[in-house]
């Protein structure tokens, strides 16, 4: 029993701990070696819902919030450092991917369930962390857009099999700050 956290919660808490215990532990010196470990880890966490935790029950989330995810993470974070902050581009930019239907609709239940790695390219390099204030990076061509913009420090580009990057811009530019996902070229 917790002051803190809900049964829902606390039965979350120990599932990762488990986890983070049994199969985390004995191996976590392989985050070092290469982005193999990192990847199947990641792949774990989506078989084990993790990586719901912040999506709505009505797209196939559990509709938990902030104190949840930073259980999960700290239980990771426990046993592997590395696999925890994976896990943040994992489980943060899939409500995000609700912003665009299109997007939601293409990789969200992928993403959740561990099937695609995403990487995430955050940092402007004037160091503007306030998406409103970085200048335009998507820009309407027809029906498509163009990113064109320069982003920093993007967040398991080795291992990623797609990719996002907020961008905000204005009038037939992307209207508000939005995810946009597609497959990573290798």
């Amino acid at each position: 029993m917790s002051r803190f956290l809900s049964d829902e919660q606390c039965d979350i808490q120990r599932t990762t701990r488990t986890f983070a215990r049994e199969e985390l532990r004995p191996r976590r010196l392989e985050a070092y070696q290469g982005h193999e470990f990192i990847v199947e880890m990641s792949r774990r966490c989506g078989e084990l819902g993790m990586w719901r935790t912040l999506v709505p029950e009505s797209h196939g989330g559990l509709g938990q919030g902030a104190t949840t995810a930073c259980v999960i993470f700290e239980e990771l974070g426990r046993e592997s450092p590395g696999v925890a902050i994976a896990g943040i581009v994992q489980m943060v930019f899939a409500p995000v991917m609700l912003l665009s239907e299109t997007i939601s609709a293409r990789y969200l239940e992928k993403v959740i369930a561990g099937e695609l790695m995403l990487a995430g390219a955050f940092s402007d390099p004037a160091g503007v962390a306030n998406y409103t204030e970085q200048p335009n990076l998507a820009v309407r061509d027809g029906d498509d857009y163009v990113l064109n913009g320069t982003r920093l420090w993007v967040t398991q580009a080795r291992s990623t099999t797609s990719w996002g990057s907020p961008a905000w811009s204005t009038g037939d530019n992307v209207s508000s700050t939005s995810s946009v996902g597609t497959p990573a070229s290798r």
